[in-house]
């Protein structure tokens, strides 16, 4: 049986307004559709503004 290895997915949360300061959030899945669907269910559809990877967040932009 293949064992799913979960990582670490980082995102922005929208508060109330589009002007609002935004919340932080991170969330450990499987796959970055996962990692949507669980801050979606904690957070509610259409707040999360981007997430991105371990590795993507660690990279100098």
């Amino acid at each position: 049986m293949d064992r799913l290895v979960k990582g670490l997915y980082h995102a922005l949360i929208q508060r109330s307004g589009p002007d609002d300061v935004h919340d932080r959030a991170s969330v450990e899945a499987e796959s970055l559709l996962d990692a949507k669907r669980l801050l979606e269910e904690r957070y509610g559809e259409g707040k999360v503004i981007s997430i991105t990877g371990e590795r993507e967040s660690k990279r100098i932009r």
